[in-house]
């Protein structure tokens, strides 16, 4: 099983606030606790650069104001987040490319996807990366509730990806439910997809059993208690992305 840090090593502890969360310092913590990957979400500034970050805005994890579409990248790289930066997702590659086996990339809006290739492709991690998203019908992400659903990208972003960059459906707990684990494995199949990012409470020994069954990775988010870990790994699941990594270590 492969541990992966949720925007790298965000929490101190299990029931600590996120600081610093998508930052170069939080995926240098990721490292040092043993995380092989990390999870980093990625939307496009006002300048048009690709920056790592969650919101939409910078105002809940900076010391700024703002939304990310709306500001240069200069201005965002003056921000203190959590005493780090917020960095371009070409550094991120540039400076972790050989430290981490995985980067898992979520898209947090509608056409990205060829920009994030062409990094990849020019850092030379194609073997590294996986990309992913939410559909557009799934859970209201709450640091994206500003982006209406012209911006808000779905499954249907992915058939952008080359088939030599893997590809992953993420599934919140009712989508999952919704339309169930044969629905699930369709949607793979439909989208091209190698992996299914399913949420800890909708993942079951069946779930894991039957993406297996059909040549599908189960990762599952966000698991912050020891416990959980320890059930999902009985599971099967082949990944656990989690704040705090220090917990999965061995």
């Amino acid at each position: 099983m492969i541990r992966i840090g949720h925007r790298g090593a965000s929490r101190a502890k299990w029931w600590s606030p996120r600081v610093g969360d998508n930052t170069p310092h939080s995926f240098a913590r990721a490292a040092a606790f043993g995380a092989k990957g990390i999870e980093l979400d990625v939307s496009r500034c006002g300048s048009g650069e690709l920056v790592v970050i969650h919101d939409d805005a910078v105002d809940a994890k900076t010391n700024g104001s703002g939304t990310v579409e709306s500001l240069s990248y200069q201005k965002i790289r003056e921000l203190d987040c959590g005493g780090s930066f917020i960095p371009l997702l070409g550094e991120t590659f540039f400076i972790f490319a050989k430290q981490f086996d995985f980067f898992n990339i979520e898209i947090k809006e509608r056409d990205l996807v060829p920009d994030i290739v062409e990094l990849i492709r020019f850092y030379g991690v194609e073997g590294k990366v996986c990309i992913s998203c939410f559909d557009a019908d799934d859970r209201a992400d709450d640091g994206h509730k500003a982006l209406g659903s012209k911006k808000r990208p779905s499954w249907s972003e992915l058939l952008q990806v080359p088939p030599t960059i893997e590809r992953a459906l993420i599934v919140g707990t009712k989508k999952a439910i919704r339309i169930g684990r044969e629905g699930l494995i369709e949607a793979a199949h439909e989208f091209g997809a190698k992996a299914l990012h399913v949420r800890w409470l909708a993942v079951t020994p069946g779930l894991v059993e039957l993406a297996h069954e059909n040549d599908l990775l189960v990762r599952t988010w966000i698991v912050n208690y020891q416990p959980t870990m320890r059930l999902l790994e009985s599971f099967g699941v082949d990944a656990i992305m989690t704040d705090v990594p220090s917990l999965l270590q061995p």
